[in-house]
């Protein structure tokens, strides 16, 4: 599959035409990350989009109450995979991002720079709503699954665990 390909088929960019898909495969690279590396750290400035072409990134949030303390316990709070987009914190200010993304295995990725395509879709409001009506639709999704983990027994675990040490 090329990069192109894996754009299209992104949700995020299904509602886009061909030549809005060549500028964002422009400003687009792939990278491969071996398992079990750091791609990104919550807190970190969000540069880039991802979507994962390959592989499984966990996505980790910190659960301590006191950050400063280490080691930090942190949850998995999604598993991303084949065709999913994350690092939407790129797109949204004030840009920072709200989790980490770890790689559980060997990882192909696509990286789309995220200032390059705010300056697109800024310049072209058609792609920009478009762009940010599905984000918005997949950040809602992971809010619901969020609040769901939360709710559940494991969640509420992790929570009493974070304040118990």
């Amino acid at each position: 599959m090329t990069k192109l390909d894996v754009i299209k088929e992104n949700h995020v960019f299904q509602g886009l035409n061909g030549e809005q898909w060549q500028k964002i495969a422009a400003i687009s690279e792939e990278k491969t990350y071996p398992a079990g590396q750091v791609i990104f750290r919550e807190g970190e400035q969000a540069k880039a989009l991802y979507i994962l072409e390959e592989g499984k990134v966990l996505l980790e949030m910190r659960i301590a109450p006191y950050p400063e303390r280490t080691p930090v316990p942190t949850a998995t709070i999604q598993v991303v995979t084949q065709g999913e987009l994350f690092g939407w914190s790129a797109l949204v200010a004030p840009h920072v991002l709200t989790s980490s993304g770890i790689t559980a295995s060997k990882c192909q990725v696509i990286l789309i720079n995220g200032e390059q395509l705010l300056e697109m879709m800024g310049s072209d409001p058609v792609m920009g709503y478009e762009v940010m009506t599905r984000l918005a639709e997949t950040i809602a999704g992971r809010l619901k699954h969020s609040r769901e983990m939360l709710m559940s027994e494991r969640g509420l675990s992790l929570i009493s665990q974070a304040y118990s040490y």
